[in-house]
């Protein structure tokens, strides 16, 4: 389960914002129950209360959220590498 800090920066990266309290939303009853909190809050109903609250894009990021913690999105497809030029000599 990544942190809060990887949650962040994979929306930025892939949605181009973030919103730091849909996250901490998602991940409330993680304290209490660890990895186990995920059936109370990533689920189809708890993005239903995510959209009313936050909109499209809220729901939009918890589901990259609920993904993220699946394993489906990975840190190689948020991290982007400049690519470094070699001067020749």
């Amino acid at each position: 389960m990544p942190r809060l800090s990887e949650h962040i920066r994979c929306t930025k990266a892939l949605l181009g914002k973030s919103n730091p309290l849909v996250h901490q939303i998602m991940d409330v009853d993680s304290i209490k129950y660890g990895s186990l909190h995920r059936p109370t809050t990533h689920n189809a109903d708890f993005l239903k209360l995510i959209e009313n609250v936050f909109g499209y894009e809220g729901k939009r990021e918890a589901v990259f959220h609920m993904l993220q913690d699946w394993g489906v999105i990975t840190k190689n497809d948020y991290i982007f590498k400049k690519n470094k030029r070699v001067k020749k000599q």
